[in-house]
């Protein structure tokens, strides 16, 4: 609820916006020139096509604004496609945007840094090792409103996972996490993520994958109203409890510094999963008014919070 209240008042009140510019990029044009040029307060507007390349905020209180899935950032393939590794803060956005042709340390790496990244398509996406899609090592970064889906396993690789978490107290808010060949996120270090009202489903192939794996984590990990469906192995992996739980037994755990409450296990039903091509809910589906109903800022006609991208008042294009 904080934090949504944060993201308006810092806008409204925030002088970079009196000085702001704003650079309206096409297809093919270069991010990262413009980003060189631009000034905190800055806005970077692509119109829908391809813009190839890797790109990093530099450290700069941006945003990078697209035209949703067709405005498509891909990557040189020989690392993270959007990196915020030096101090970014809330005012550092990138939304609406396709990120793919990543490799190795997640599509969006982040590093003692707090961005945003909203209303997202996370795609596509391989690593050898820790994330396939999104990386963060320190910071509170917020998400809302992503689809982070088929992240994967580059060849000759070990075991990447979707969303790594290592030593970061992240807030995942209404995001999608699906199709993932293993766990759809992995929690370490001293970690203190908040996730809710998220789809975590389909994750794992093989012989792995969950929908979350906790390794460790610090004082403060909060799981609420998120949903799972058919992630491989298990719900969750909790240490030191016995390994593996569905998440009506993980609720029933007595865990220092971790609060659970309100998830489910049920079908999204989303109206067209192949190819990704309509994540809407259908009215059957178990997402439905099934997000916290204490979010200050609910679905768009008013009613409870819908679970995963398609809920809340930032709803995925």
């Amino acid at each position: 609820m904080m934090i949504r209240l944060s993201l308006v008042l810092v806008i409204l009140l925030s002088p970079l916006a009196i000085y702001a510019e704003s650079f309206d990029l096409s297809d093919g044009m270069s991010i990262q020139d413009t980003i060189d040029l631009a000034s905190d307060g800055d806005t970077i507007n692509l119109a829908a096509g391809t813009y190839t390349g890797d790109i990093d905020f530099r450290g700069k209180a941006i945003s990078v604004v697209g035209q949703g899935r067709d405005s498509v950032i891909n990557g040189s393939g020989e690392g993270p496609v959007v990196n915020f590794d030096n101090g970014e803060g809330f005012l550092s956005l990138l939304d609406q945007v396709r990120v793919t042709g990543g490799k190795d340390e997640g599509a969006v790496h982040i590093k003692d840094s707090s961005p945003r990244v909203n209303r997202s398509w996370i795609l596509a996406n391989k690593s050898l090792d820790h994330a396939s899609g999104i990386f963060i090592e320190n910071g509170s970064p917020t998400f809302f409103n992503n689809v982070i889906s088929n992240n994967r396993r580059a060849k000759g690789g070990d075991d990447p996972h979707q969303v790594y978490i290592d030593g970061a107290s992240p807030n995942f808010i209404n995001n999608t996490i699906i199709r993932g060949d293993s766990n759809g996120i992995f929690i370490t270090g001293d970690s203190a993520p908040r996730l809710s009202n998220n789809i975590i489903a389909y994750n794992g192939k093989g012989s792995k994958g969950r929908g979350i794996c906790i390794i460790s984590f610090s004082n403060g990990l909060e799981l609420d109203h998120n949903l799972f469906f058919r992630n491989l192995l298990a719900d969750i992996f909790a240490p030191g409890s016995g390994g593996d739980f569905n998440i009506e037994e993980f609720e029933e755990l007595d865990i220092d510094g971790l609060t659970a409450n309100g998830n489910v296990y049920g079908h999204p039903r989303f109206k067209t999963l192949k190819r990704l091509r309509n994540l809407n809910l259908r009215k059957r589906s178990a997402a439905v008014d099934a997000g916290d109903p204490d979010e200050l800022l609910n679905d768009t006609d008013g009613s409870r919070n819908d679970i995963g991208a398609t809920g809340g008042s930032f709803p995925i294009l």
